[in-house]
């Protein structure tokens, strides 16, 4: 780890550390990645978060296709989410919160198999959830909370994520998320599993469904919608 240092990393001579694995920039005065995308096949993180970049990710970074993780929050980035993400077949974490991304998230990023933690909170992204966003078979965690503060606002119906089998933390509050909850909502979930759902802010309206009741261990919020009622089933 270099973080918190006042330097600048050249990346442009990675290829000949076979043996990186993992490089830690954040805090740092790097702002150009040039040369990261030959990096060894043994390198398989990237933690740069809180650079003065303030401006679209950089692209050498989404053809380094090692990369397992990437964590990039409280940059500045800006313009929306590259479709070449979808090329990071190897990808398992992406975490890009706290910066200023614009735009929906590309369709391809229902293409990342290996996916289980997206965290993309506190941008100004727009429109709906990518449809193939609930079946990918991996994903553990996603987090979209407070496009609002920046003047966006994730929107359209309220996904059913029903052929996720992983996920276990949704994060959609602060959005413009509207319509009834579905009944198949977080279907194919593990009952047993540990469950935290954010839906508060947002638009929601009817009932509550009764059929989160199976869920041994859910904490949900739900404050400040525009929903009627709630299930009796919930309140056995």
């Amino acid at each position: 780890s270099l973080a918190r240092n006042d330097i600048v990393l050249d990346f442009r001579s990675i290829a000949q550390s076979p043996h990186m694995h993992r490089i830690d920039v954040s805090a740092t005065q790097t702002v150009i990645f040039d040369g990261i995308s030959e990096a060894p096949d043994f390198f398989k993180h990237l933690v740069a978060d809180k650079l003065q970049i303030a401006g679209t990710i950089p692209s050498e970074i989404l053809q380094t296709k090692s990369l397992e993780s990437i964590s990039m929050a409280g940059c500045g980035l800006t313009g929306p989410l590259s479709s070449d993400f979808g090329l990071l077949a190897n990808l398992k974490e992406l975490y890009l919160y706290n910066n200023a991304l614009r735009g929906s998230i590309p369709e391809a990023f229902a293409n990342m198999q290996e996916l289980e933690i997206l965290s993309l909170a506190k941008n100004a992204l727009t429109g709906a959830l990518p449809d193939g966003m609930d079946s990918l078979p991996n994903l553990q965690a996603l987090s979209l909370t407070d496009q609002i503060s920046k003047g966006g606002g994730i929107s359209g119906e309220v996904s059913a994520l029903s052929e996720a089998r992983s996920l276990t933390t949704v994060m959609l509050g602060g959005n413009r998320i509207e319509g009834e909850i579905p009944k198949e909502f977080l279907r194919n979930v593990d009952l047993d599993a540990s469950i935290a759902v954010d839906l508060s802010n947002n638009i929601l309206t009817g009932t509550v469904p009764g059929g989160l009741a199976r869920f041994e261990r859910m904490d949900i919020y739900l404050e400040n919608n525009e929903l009627t009622g709630v299930d009796d089933r919930l309140c056995a």
